[in-house]
C-alpha cells in the first residue's frame, strides 16, 4: 500500500514484463512507481513528474542506458542531475558497469531481479537521497543566513570620509560572504582623524561576530580617547565575551591636519610609512592581541610621528602577505617591503593595482585562504584639498 508521501520510482526498461514485475515488487514495498518503455520518453516524463529514484536498464535498443545516464548527469537542473540511478543489467561483469559508476550511477541490480536485493538496494539509495536532500536544505538555509549576515555587516562598515589632508585608498576583500576584518575611519570636528584596522582570528561567521562587537565598542568611545585608550577599551569588551582561542589583532592611529600622528598596536602586522624619498619605516609594538586578557599583561605601546607631505601610511591585515601559491609559499613580508621600496614613487591610488598584480603573478591566481584588507593613507599637507 502506498501513501501520498511514498517515494516515487521511475523504471526505464524496454521490456514491459520487467516494468510490471519490478513495479509490482515496488508496490509491495510501499513505494509508488511509473515507467517508460522507450528511452525517448525518459526526459519528457521527468519534466512532467517528480521522482526520487530511477531504475535504468543498461541494454536498450536505439539508445543504451549509459548514454541516458550521461545525459541525465550533464543536466543543469539539480533536481534531475542529482537523482540517484540504479542500473539494471543481465551481466554484472559487463565493462559498461565501470563506465556507469564513473558517469554517476548509484548502484546496480542484476537480472533476473531478486526481490530481496531490489528492496535492499532501493531502500539504501532512497535513504542516501533523503540524507543528501536534508544536507542541501541545511546548506541552503546556511547560505541564506550568511547572505543576511553579510548584508548586516556591510551596513555596519563606515563610509570612508573625505579628509582634506589625506588621500585614503581602501581595499576590503572578504574571503567569503562575511569577514573577520574591520576598519573604521572617523573625521572629528577639530579636523583630526582616527583610523582603526582589526583582524579577528580565522574568517567566516565567528570572526564576523567579533567585528560586530568591535563596531559597537568603537561607537561608544569618547572623541578625546587616545589610540592606546581605544585599544584598552576594545580589549576589555572582547576579553569579557570571547573564548581564549578567539581574539583580534588591531592597529589604531590618530592623525591631525598638521601631520602629527599617534599610533598604537595590539599584535598587528607592523605599521609601514613610505616617505616621498622612498625610505620605508616600520613601527612594531609589543601589545598583545585584543581579547586574550582583560588586564594588560604587556601595556599597549604608543608612538608619535610627524608626517610630511607625500608620506604614505600602509596598514594591512595578515591576509596580504600570507597569500600563498600552489606550493604553499607565502608572498611574505620581505616581498611586500621590497615592492614598496621599488614602487615608492607611486601615489596611494596607484599602489593598489600594482600590488595586486604583483601578488597575483606570484601566486599564479591561487585562491586566498584569509580575508584581506589594505589601507593606504597619503598625507598631502595641512588642508591641501581646501587650498586647491
Amino acid at each position: 500500500m502506498t501513501t501520498q508521501d511514498s517515494p516515487h520510482i521511475l523504471i526505464v526498461d524496454d521490456e514491459i514484463t520487467v516494468n510490471r514485475q519490478v513495479g509490482s515488487l515496488l508496490q509491495e514495498f510501499g513505494l509508488e512507481y511509473g515507467f517508460v518503455t522507450h528511452p525517448s520518453f525518459l526526459f519528457q516524463r521527468l519534466e512532467a513528474e517528480s521522482f526520487d529514484l530511477i531504475l535504468l536498464d543498461l541494454h536498450m535498443p536505439e539508445v543504451d542506458g549509459l548514454t541516458l545516464l550521461r545525459q541525465l548527469k550533464s543536466m543543469s537542473n539539480p533536481l534531475l542531475h542529482d537523482l540517484p540511478v540504479i542500473v539494471l543489467t543481465a551481466d554484472e561483469h559487463s565493462h559498461l558497469l565501470e563506465e556507469c559508476f564513473q558517469a554517476g550511477a548509484t548502484d546496480f541490480i542484476t537480472k533476473p531481479i531478486d526481490p530481496l536485493v531490489l528492496k535492499a538496494r532501493v531502500n539504501s539509495a532512497l535513504e542516501v537521497q533523503r540524507q543528501i536532500r536534508t544536507v542541501n536544505r541545511q546548506k541552503f538555509q546556511m547560505q541564506r543566513e550568511l547572505r543576511l549576515a553579510a548584508q548586516v555587516q556591510q551596513t555596519a562598515l563606515p563610509t570612508v570620509p573625505d579628509v582634506p589632508f589625506l588621500n585614503i585608498q581602501l581595499s576590503y576583500e572578504p574571503l567569503s560572504e562575511v569577514s573577520g576584518d574591520i576598519y573604521d575611519v572617523v573625521l572629528h570636528e577639530d579636523g583630526s582623524v582616527n583610523v582603526f584596522l582589526g583582524d579577528a582570528t580565522g574568517h567566516g561567521t565567528a570572526a564576523a561576530l567579533v567585528t560586530m562587537l568591535v563596531t559597537m565598542g568603537l561607537a561608544s568611545i569618547r572623541h578625546e580617547a587616545s589610540p592606546r585608550q581605544i585599544l584598552k577599551h576594545i580589549n576589555s569588551i572582547l576579553a569579557e565575551r570571547l573564548p581564549l582561542d578567539i581574539f583580534m589583532t588591531a592597529v589604531c592611529l590618530h592623525i591631525t591636519p598638521t601631520g602629527k600622528m599617534i599610533m598604537s598596536s595590539a599584535g598587528h602586522p607592523p605599521i609601514l610609512i613610505m616617505t616621498k624619498e622612498g625610505a620605508l619605516k616600520t613601527f612594531h609594538e609589543k601589545g598583545l592581541a585584543l581579547g586574550i586578557y582583560a588586564q594588560e599583561r604587556i601595556p599597549f605601546g604608543q608612538q608619535t610621528y610627524d608626517l610630511k607631505p607625500g608620506d604614505r601610511l600602509i596598514l594591512h591585515t595578515d591576509g596580504l602577505f600570507e597569500w600563498a601559491d600552489e606550493e604553499e609559499e607565502v608572498f611574505g613580508e620581505e616581498r611586500l617591503y621590497s615592492f614598496f621600496h621599488t614602487h615608492h614613487h607611486l601615489s596611494a591610488a596607484e599602489l593598489f593595482p600594482h600590488l595586486m598584480q604583483k601578488i597575483q603573478t606570484f601566486v599564479h591566481n591561487h585562491p586566498r585562504e584569509d580575508d584581506l584588507t589594505l589601507l593606504v593613507l597619503e598625507y598631502e599637507g595641512c588642508f591641501s584639498k581646501m587650498n586647491k
